[in-house]
């Protein structure tokens, strides 16, 4: 990929030097700190946890191992169902194929389909002609 130069230096440098009023000075860009992996809890309270609780469910109030990545946070708590939004547990929710999308709108017309389902027919379409394009290049 070319850079585009005015006068010998590349577009961001251009950019510092305008905003710093003809002045270069370097910067330093702040880098992400991974959280340290935590100590395994002892032998006698993780089974105490395992018999408390069935494998997969975390009790409300309690925190979510394994999800913080910041160095100094902490594990967010686990709420009441009721206070995620209902988007939330709509993901979880499988998506329709691309045959089931082609039946859907052959039988029943385009007005059958949303604009999520018609968007994502399209995209399938175009990501298998993608894919038949790389394949036939390839056997050349």
């Amino acid at each position: 990929a070319r850079r585009r130069r005015w006068g010998g230096m590349s577009a961001l440098w251009a950019a510092r030097w305008a905003r710093n009023g003809g002045l270069i000075v370097r910067s330093t860009v702040p880098t992400l700190r991974m959280a340290a992996p935590k100590k395994a809890p002892a032998k006698a309270k993780a089974a105490e946890d395992e018999a408390a609780a069935p494998a997969g469910e975390i009790k409300v109030g309690s925190p979510i191992p394994g999800v913080n990545f910041l160095k100094d946070g902490k594990d967010p708590v686990y709420k009441e169902e009721s206070e995620y939004p209902e988007w939330l547990f709509k993901l979880l929710d499988p998506k329709p194929t691309l045959r089931e999308l082609n039946i859907k709108f052959d039988e029943e017309g385009p007005e059958a389909l949303s604009t999520q389902e018609y968007q994502r027919m399209l995209r399938l379409m175009n990501r298998g002609r993608i894919k038949e394009h790389n394949m036939a290049k390839s056997k050349k």
